[in-house]
Formats: structure tokens, sequence, C-alpha cells
């Protein structure tokens, strides 16, 4: 670059000195051919001589310094292709790469992987097209202004105006595509948007503050637009095969409304607060689905699949001059998909991390779904999503990603993990894929067991099998442990596995393991009160992996106050002011022996044993011989019993009324309750109710959902 400002510098003198030296050797010529005249070939004159003489000498040092221009010219000409050639290699490894890997990184930061130094990456590039636009300004500067110079000038040098026209359209180009790939959106949109909610996102022209027409900037409006999948895929298509990037863009369809959709652009960055109002869901739908739209779940469904953009543009278009003309800024956003209902969110995250694994930045890839993914980075991936979904800094460790690696192949050692196997295939254990499941499972923890996980009380991802015997195996030794794991039937649930007294054939201490707690459940009575509370685990002292129990109680106990405690503080209530004495209720695990019996036959169906309490979503305990795992255990609340009693989902609770410790309420529950005080409707009313629940707790065995 200094080069060829030095050789311009001297191509600018001697056209100078040249363009003086041909004005004097004309004023000379002028004089000679008058004086000529005058004398009319009379007498030689002195001074006619020395004229003679002199544009002689001017016609001589004329030729010295066109031969030198020329010279300089072809040596400008080479340097600044020479620089030229070098500006484009930076300007493709800013594009192609730097830009590239900061998208990249971007994508990635979407699937949980860590991205800090973001701010500092941007600084970087946004100095380094600064630097690249201003060098790419300097050549075409000297290249235009030569070429001015050029015009009209003799036949060698209209040459040089051929090749330097050259040289300046690849400027022109290269200055265009720097351009137009400056302007970024610098901090992507959730992956999920959700109609009726605020997106937030920020975007950056990089370029902005080197441009000339900076007053256009000032004036002008950034707009937001939602976009389909394949308007995006479109868009890019027309990106890249229009390099010059002259075409308008017109008629861009809008996928949906948004609101607040135009911003203003402060020095270089516009930060967006806008909100997705509705998305045209229904005729993506019936496109996709070849013309016709099945009924409202199955629309539901089909949403999950569509995947939108957001499309930013600068308008009016930025006018770059009479040789640019002008032209439309724009960019895209991360690929995103959109949810109108609750239901969808399991199901389009895994249609988006899993685009975004497999193809984060190829915006051509039409065949998402039939590509694979292998074991390794598929571990990374559920890790990384795992600690961003939870927003826990405790990781998933190998036991866990093994265990979990294991249910989504399903102990196949193909090192291949497909879509299917991924989130659309039934797990063993249940009607739903693997997604759905550990999805719930990230839930829960969020919701409900998030400081049981952050201090390592909750394993989770374990089998029901590995629990008992790690469980069996510390009895032996005389420790008496119990396991939180996820059940593997049923979405987004908790069970405790502990060491019984109940001893089974061989005279042993067995594994037992309580039916699985749901968010609901964990919603009525906490974890942490349901563990403290319950008498059959009154003699367990440890918790694995980490410890003792009792210390588990006091640490989240003492962590739940003070959650509490800055709750009021927000909400602003006095701390002075009294408050309710409050109350809990108490879990029973039933581990008594007439529970443990399979339900009689009778007529060749099966019937409950009539020592089993009738408990909603509660049924009896049964020994499983066939695959060694431990039996289920129902569990219940204390309550004192009257005659009229609120019956919840999994518990029978009666408001008001005192706990009575001394008598737990078991298997006989409805046995203690005067029928002769009943109305003859409500005992029919009661019976019914026994009899559903018996036929339910028949179905859940036969069914084998725990």
């Amino acid at each position: 670059m200094q080069q060829s400002k030095e050789l311009y510098e001297k191509c600018w003198n001697l056209r100078s000195n040249i363009n003086d030296d041909e004005d004097y050797a004309k004023k000379l010529q002028a004089f000679i051919r008058q004086f000529s005249n005058v004398l009319n070939g009379m007498r030689s004159n002195e001074e006619l001589h020395k004229a003679q003489l002199t544009l002689n000498e001017c016609q001589q040092r004329l030729t010295l310094m066109r031969d030198a221009f020329l010279k300089t010219m072809g040596t400008f000409l080479q340097e600044t292709a020479a620089a030229c050639k070098c500006l484009s290699v930076l300007s493709k490894q800013l594009i192609d790469e730097k830009l590239q890997a900061f998208k990249s990184r971007q994508q990635k930061a979407r699937i949980g992987v860590p991205f800090s130094e973001k701010a500092e990456q941007l600084n970087a590039l946004q100095q380094e097209f600064e630097t690249v636009i201003k060098q790419n300004y300097e050549l075409r500067k000297y290249v235009e202004w030569i070429t001015e110079m050029l015009h009209g000038g003799s036949q060698p040098e209209q040459d040089y105006l051929v090749n330097l026209d050259r040289l300046l359209l690849v400027l022109e180009k290269m200055y265009r595509h720097l351009v137009f790939s400056s302007f970024i959106v610098s901090d992507l949109p959730e992956t999920i948007l959700k109609t009726n909610h605020n997106l937030k996102l920020e975007v950056h022209f990089l370029a902005a503050g080197v441009l000339d027409n900076r007053s256009q900037l000032d004036r002008a409006k950034v707009t937001l637009k939602i976009v389909t999948e394949e308007t995006a895929r479109q868009l890019m298509v027309q990106m890249a095969t229009d390099e010059d990037h002259r075409n308008r863009l017109q008629n861009v369809p809008a996928a949906g409304n948004i609101c607040n959709s135009s911003e203003k652009m402060i020095e270089s960055v516009v930060h967006y607060k806008a909100k997705l109002s509705s998305i045209h869901l229904r005729k993506q739908i019936i496109r996709g689905n070849g013309g016709t739209a099945g009924e409202a779940g199955d629309e539901k469904v089909a949403a999950t699949a569509l995947k939108y953009a957001l499309l930013v543009q600068i308008e009016p278009p930025l006018n770059f001059g009479t040789r640019f003309g002008e032209m439309d800024i724009w960019t895209l956003s991360n690929l995103l998909t959109v949810s109108v209902h609750t239901s969808q969110v399991c199901p389009a995250y895994a249609t988006i991390i899993w685009h975004l694994a497999v193809s984060p930045l190829d915006w051509t890839q039409t065949n998402v779904e039939q590509q694979t993914l292998n074991v390794s980075d598929m571990k990374e991936m559920l890790k990384r999503i795992f600690t961003q979904f939870t927003g826990s800094p405790l990781e998933l460790n190998d036991s866990a990603l093994s265990y979990v690696i294991a249910k989504l192949t399903r102990g196949s050692l193909d090192e291949a993990i497909t879509w299917e196997q991924f989130a659309v295939q039934q797990l063993p254990d249940g009607d739903f894929s693997f997604w759905t499941w550990f999805f719930a499972a990230m839930e829960l923890i969020k919701g409900k067991l998030i400081d049981f996980w952050n201090g390592g009380y909750l394993v989770g991802f374990i089998s029901k099998s590995t629990a008992s015997t790690i469980i069996e195996a510390s009895g032996r030794i005389g420790r008496r442990e119990c396991i939180l794991r996820f059940s593997d039937s049923i979405l987004g649930a908790i069970s405790i596995g502990f060491l019984s007294d109940c001893a089974d054939d061989s005279n042993q201490p067995e594994a037992l393991h309580m039916q699985p707690f749901t968010s609901k459940d964990l919603d009525r009575m906490p974890l942490l009160h349901r563990i403290a509370s319950c008498p059959q685990l009154e003699n367990i002292s440890h918790v694995y992996p980490i410890g003792s129990k009792e210390e588990m109680l006091n640490v989240l106990e003492r962590q739940m106050q003070e959650s509490t405690k800055v709750a009021q503080t927000s909400q602003g209530k006095s701390a002075t002011k009294k408050p309710y004495i409050p109350t809990r209720m108490r879990l029973i695990a039933d581990i008594r022996p007439s529970t443990l019996r399979e339900p009689s036959s009778v007529g060749g169906q099966s019937t409950p044993s009539e020592f089993s309490p009738p408990m909603f979503n509660s049924p009896a305990l049964v020994s499983n011989t066939e695959n060694q795992t431990p039996p289920r255990v129902q569990s219940g609340f204390d309550l004192n019993m009257r005659t009229t009693a609120v019956m919840s989902e999994d518990a029978i609770y009666e408001e008001g009324m005192a706990v009575d410790e001394e008598n737990d309420v078991g298997p006989d529950l409805f046995s203690n309750v005067g029928h002769q005080y009943m109305d003859p409707f409500l005992q029919m009313e009661f019976h019914e109710l026994v009899r559903e629940i018996d036929a339910h707790t028949i179905r859940q065995e036969e069914f084998q959902l725990y």
C-alpha cells in the first residue's frame, strides 16, 4: 500500500512536470513560428536560435519524462495489482474465515457452547473491517486519480487504462462485498420464539464508521421481518450468485407479524426489543403437507418442523455514488422455530438443536434429518444443552452421559446416531422418544430440583437395577442409603430408592423404589419435605453419592428458607408482619406384606388385593421376579379420618385437621370410615370411586408403567 502511494505521487509529479514542459514547449513553438514569420528568412537571429535550442532541450526532456512516467506507471500498476491481490486475500480471510468462525461460535452458543469472548471478537472484527475498507478506499482513490490523469493521453497511456479499469472493477466489487458482509446480527434471538412474547436481538454495521454516506445512515431505518426457512434459503442463494450485490430485494414474503419492527441505528448498532404478534402457521403447514392440513393437534405437531429466520434490512437502500449506485444492505439471523403452544416447545427444541448440531451455518442443506451425529458429538451436545437449559454449574458426569447415550442408542454399537433415534422412535420403557424423556428430566431439575442437583444429591440418570444393586450392596456393609433417580417410564418424574427392612425370600433387606413423583406432585409437597417426613426413610442415614441425609436436609432447608425470604423481599412483603403458621403433609410409603402380594385372579380377571388401598396413581407394591427389579412402593399422606374427606390425585387430605402421628393410615384406609353414617347416595359414589381406582391400578400393572 505504501509503495502504491509513493508510485502514485511519483507519477503525479512526473505528469505535472510533463504538463508544464508541454505547455512551455507549445509557447516556444508559438514564439519561433511567429518570429520566423516576422523575419521571413531575411537573416538568422540569435534569439530565434536560442529558442530553437531551448525547444529541442524541452522536447528531449519531455521524451525522458514520458518514458519515466510510462515506466513508473507500469510499476504502479504491478504494485497496485499486488496490493489488490493481497487485499483480496485479507478480505476473503476476514469474511469467509474470521466472520464465519464468529457466526459459528454464535450458533454453537445456542446449544450451550460457551462464548465468553464474544465482545472482544466483535471489536476485533470491526477493527479489521474498518482497516480493510480504508485500504480498499485508498487503492481505489489512487487508481481513479491515475485513470483520470491518463484520459486524453498518448496511445501507450491508453493501453494502461484498460488494466486500470479492470483493477478498479475488482476493488469496487471487493468494497461492496465488504460493506454488505459487515452488516451482521451480533446478538442472536432465542432459538424458540413464542408468539406474543418479546424478542431481542442486536445488529452491528461494522463498516458504518468508515463510510462516506454516513448522513444516509443517520436518516435510514433498520426493519425486521420474519421469513420461512425456504425464503431465507432463496435469499442466501441469491446473495451467492449476485457477487456485486446489485440485485434489489423485492416483495420478500413475511411469515408473520412483528410489532415495533423498525429502529434507528445509533453509532453502527441497532438494539431491537420487538414482539412477534402472530405467525402465518396454517398456510405453511398446508404448503408443507401437500395442500391439506389435519386437525388442530396435527397442526401443533407439524408446526415444530417449521424453521424460520429474521430478515434485517436497512431502508431505504444506501447510495454509494454514480459508479456504485444503490445497494440493499440486509442480513439474516440464526435459524429458529416458533412456538404457539407450550406443547410445542419440546419438539421445537429438538428440531432446532439437531439442525444446529449437524449443519450450523449451511442454509442450503435440505436433508438435515437424514444426516447423522456421532456418539462423541452427541455427548458433548447433550452436556452443553443440559448446562444451558438448567442453568446449573454442575455438568453431566461421565456416568450420567454413558447412561443417557445407552438409552439413546438402545445398546447398539453403531457410532452414528440418527434423527429417528434422537426424537422420533419410542423408548422401550415408554411411549415417548429419547429427547422427550431427556427434556422432561431437564425441566424437572430446572423447575423443582435445582438445589438437589447443584448439591450433588440427585443422581438422576441411573437405571433402576443399578440403583438397586448400589443400595443393597451398601446395606450389606451396614450403610443405609437412598438414591434419587429419574423414572424411565414416566416423563419428568423422580423416584426414591431405599433399603427396606422388609426382607425378601433370602431374609435379606431389599431395595424398594417409591412411585415416581411428577412436577405436579412436587407442587403439592416438595421433595425435601417428602424425604424428611416419610417414616420409612427415617433409618436412612446417607444419600447416594454425597453423604449424610441429615446434612442434606439441613442445607436444602436453609436454602429454601433463604429463597423464600428473597422472594418475599422482592415482592415488597413486610418482614415485621406475623406470618401464618406453616402446615405440611406427610409422605407414607406402604410396605406392609399384604401390599406386596400380586392381585388375585377371579374369573380370569385381575382384581386388587383386599388389603390394597385404593389410591389415585398409587398401584400396590408388587415384586417383579422376572427382571429382578425391586418392587414398586405406593405412597400416600397422613390424615385424621372423618366421614367426609377431600381426595386429590395422589393424596387424601382433610383441611384443618391435625395429623394423627400415632396411627399412620395404611392399606385399610377406608375400613375405618363409618359407613353407617354415610347417606346412601354418598355410599354409592364411594364404592364407584373405589372400583375406578382399582381398575386404574390394574391397568397400570398390566402396562408396567413404573
